[in-house]
């Protein structure tokens, strides 16, 4: 679910996401970077988007290098979070960090 304000586009994350179990185990830099993950601009209702790790660094507003991500993101494949694969994401279960909208069915 998004929201937009003006120009800006928001995600919201589901509540509790920090208390679940499946979560916790995570270190502290694989959580912020699988939450980078999550909102990154046109990720597909899926999960899904086409990136390269030039882009990956370039969109995390230099908070991650090139070397960082590609570490972090094989210890998060590694652990069934993401498959990254020729310049395709796929963040795994995504629909599991966005909270469900009532108003649809």
């Amino acid at each position: 679910m998004d929201l937009r304000i003006g120009r800006e586009k928001f995600h919201f994350l589901k509540q509790g996401l920090f208390t679940d179990r499946s979560f916790r185990p995570l270190t502290r830099d694989q959580k912020l970077f699988l939450l980078f993950l999550v909102q990154l601009p046109e990720l597909g209702t899926a999960g899904i988007r086409q990136i390269s790790w030039d882009q990956i660094a370039a969109e995390s507003g230099s908070e991650f290098a090139v070397a960082e991500c590609k570490k972090l993101m094989a210890g998060l494949q590694e652990l069934g979070r993401v498959i990254y694969d020729r310049e395709w994401l796929w963040v795994v279960n995504y629909f599991k960090y966005k909270p469900r909208n009532p108003n649809v069915c």
